[in-house]
């Protein structure tokens, strides 16, 4: 499918602006962006957004957790440098979003147990990752596309134009998401949050939109100036290149505006009568197709670009990402390539990552019901660490824990970890605690963590690839635990059950004895949609990637900031081929009833499914690196 001209009309398509008028002729006079507590209102997941409060204090660390459909927390310091708005140097938090799932996201920041900001969900959205757009003749396609729907029903299209500086002509359309809209339903923002453009009447000559019908979006046409003045100005000659302790500003001091990543934000509506639900919209194909206007006659036309974002059966997968390094598929993303960053996404950086970096050493993120693990809501935020046994997740945040060789995480303030935040209520009997009497019993296929272990469990076909972290706290609100397990045989969606409606799992520890194992400990998860009891109706467990034909999924995460009845908190399941397999459970808090500290050995760690499925790791003295009465930290032999 090839789009020229008016014939392209079937589409949600881009945007590309035309710059007004630049400040000196550097391309860069644009209003600046107002004053805001997050800025830009808009990112994709390893993009940069900036936070401003009164509160927020030269040189100290804050918890920020993002939360739409899932969860995560980064740890940043705050610096002080000029505010992009107003040019007033005050202090500000920067930190990458991490991956989320598209769609209105509420962002919080703490200093140890207080609140220091929170920006609701109407105020902020995750974005999918932006297309890649080649100079050249050419139809890019990307299969199985969903766009980001605010909370106010705009729809988000970002795209990246950093390698186009020659005039070109972009059409693209939406087939399969009937989103009808005009001109004045259209805004072009960059990521810096600087609006660059409005369509009207007085922009005529450079746009059009057309309708072909059917199930097709309007089409938007758009004709965006060469961009090659614009790229000479801001080599370092007379003052615009990028000052390089702040690439926002120009070395002479003006502002910087960024014409190559760009957000088309559209507030249309479906079928012409119905406001896009906020959220993600339904999969579309998604079709941008761009042509060099000034090019020779004979210039060559490049074959179609089809990204297919499918997984070979129709269901969407996770987005296509190109920053930096190439495309990729998968859920995880390494840092971005954009603004000078090394890494960006191959084929491999999606399979474990979740956009996180292990640590090299694993202490417990005790952070106050926020997560060791990203919960990225398309990926499984199990990933792989380096093989020294880490077990922490820093959501991949600047300057706190990565690659620094130290264990803790919290670098809050002395005396106050930022993790103790629930009350402490000295029930420390050091028993078993069942999950509420009933919740573990599977009346068919026996008791979740009964006296004995199972036998024949799946295990970890790599050595090192299950590591396991227990940690006594000086409180109950201290206590926690970590599970990694990965590389593991292979394992089918229904092997787990059906957590989301009916199925709990149960986490299980059998130290050995002279008479052999002995149930020492024992966790079991909220079966269902509602970890409240229906009091709130919030979702606990979500289902992911690949729908089965049991109506199940390949991949289930599970989120219970009340960490009820046993102090699980977070759980990762992830189906798949031999060495494809993932189980991760994060627990801690005052339900958690740990088993005394030292473990005896060889320790056998469990995971029941209701199924009478089970996945197992079991830990020696080889494997071990802490066994005291603080700590136990060790990895499969």
């Amino acid at each position: 499918m090839r789009f020229s001209g008016k014939s392209a009309l079937a589409a949600l398509l881009f945007l590309c602006l035309q710059p007004a008028q630049a400040d000196a002729g550097c391309g860069c006079q644009k209003p600046p962006p107002p004053l805001a507590a997050i800025r830009p209102a808009f990112a994709s997941p390893g993009d940069e957004v900036t936070l401003f409060a009164p509160g927020i204090v030269q040189g100290s660390v804050y918890e920020v957790t993002f939360r739409s459909k899932a969860e995560a927390s980064v740890w940043a310091r705050a610096k002080s440098r000029r505010d992009f708005a107003d040019g007033i140097e005050k202090p500000q938090i920067v930190v990458e979003v991490p991956d989320l799932p598209p769609g209105p996201t509420s962002v919080t920041v703490r200093y140890g147990k207080s609140v220091v900001l929170r920006v609701e969900e109407h105020d902020f959205t995750t974005l999918q990752q932006p297309i890649t757009l080649a100079e050249a003749n050419l139809t890019t396609m990307v299969t199985c596309y969903r766009a980001a729907v605010g909370a106010d029903s705009t729809v988000y299209i970002p795209v990246d134009v950093s390698a186009i500086a020659e005039r070109m002509i972009f059409t693209g359309m939406a087939d399969g998401y009937r989103l009808m809209f005009g001109g004045e339903d259209i805004l072009i923002y960059n990521t810096q949050g600087v609006l660059m453009q409005l369509l009207g009447p007085e922009q005529a000559q450079i746009f059009g939109i057309y309708d072909e019908g059917g199930e097709r979006s309007f089409a938007l046409i758009y004709d965006r100036h060469e961009f090659v003045t614009y790229r000479g100005e801001h080599s370092h000659v007379n003052g615009y290149g990028l000052d390089p302790s702040d690439p926002e500003w120009h070395t002479d001091g003006t502002r910087h505006v960024d014409h190559d990543h760009l957000v088309l934000a559209i507030r249309g509506l479906l079928h012409g009568e119905d406001l896009p639900p906020p959220g993600q919209t339904p999969q579309f194909t998604f079709a941008i197709s761009t042509s060099l206007p000034d090019a020779p006659d004979g210039a060559p036309v490049e074959p179609m670009l089809v990204h297919d974002n499918c997984d070979g059966a129709g269901n969407p997968g996770s987005q296509w990402r190109h920053r930096g390094h190439g495309w990729g598929k998968g859920g995880g993303k390494g840092k971005s390539g954009k603004n000078g960053k090394g890494g960006g996404t191959g084929e491999d950086a999606g399979d474990d990552g979740g956009g996180s970096k292990d640590s090299s050493d694993d202490e417990v993120d005790q952070d106050g019901g926020n997560d060791a693990v990203d919960q990225d809501g398309g990926d499984d935020g199990a990933e792989e660490g380096d093989g020294n046994g880490g077990v922490e997740a820093d959501g991949g945040d600047e300057g706190v824990n990565e690659d620094s060789g130290e264990g803790e995480v919290n670098p809050g303030d002395p005396g106050n970890d930022p993790g103790e935040t629930e009350p402490d209520d000295g029930d420390d009997d050091g028993t078993i605690e069942g999950g509420g009497g009933d919740d573990g019993v599977d009346q068919e296929t026996g008791e979740l963590c009964g006296a004995t272990p199972r036998t024949g469990c799946r295990i970890s076909i790599e050595p090192g690839k299950a590591e396991l972290l227990v940690k006594d706290g000086t409180s109950d609100r201290g206590d926690g635990l970590v599970w990694k397990w990965l590389k593991g045989e292979r394992t089918e969606p229904a092997d787990f059950g059906s957590p989301t409606t009916t199925d709990s799992l149960g986490l299980c520890m059998y130290e050995q004895s002279g008479e052999g194992p002995v149930l020492v400990f024992r966790a079991i998860t909220v079966p269902g949609s509602d970890c409240s009891g229906g009091s709130t109706g919030r979702s606990c467990w979500l289902g992911l990637g690949k729908q089965v034909e049991s109506g199940g999924y390949d991949q289930y995460t599970y989120r219970n900031k009340e960490q009820t009845p046993d102090g699980i908190d977070q759980m990762v399941l992830k189906a798949g081929d031999e060495g494809k397999v993932k189980v991760l459970v994060k627990a801690k808090g005052e339900n958690l009833s740990l088993p005394e500290l030292p473990l005896s050995l060889p320790l056998q760690v469990q995971l029941h499914a209701e199924t009478g499925e089970c996945w197992e790791a079991t830990y020696s003295e080889m494997g071990v690196k802490d066994n005291n009465p603080r700590q136990f930290k060790g990895v499969t032999d």
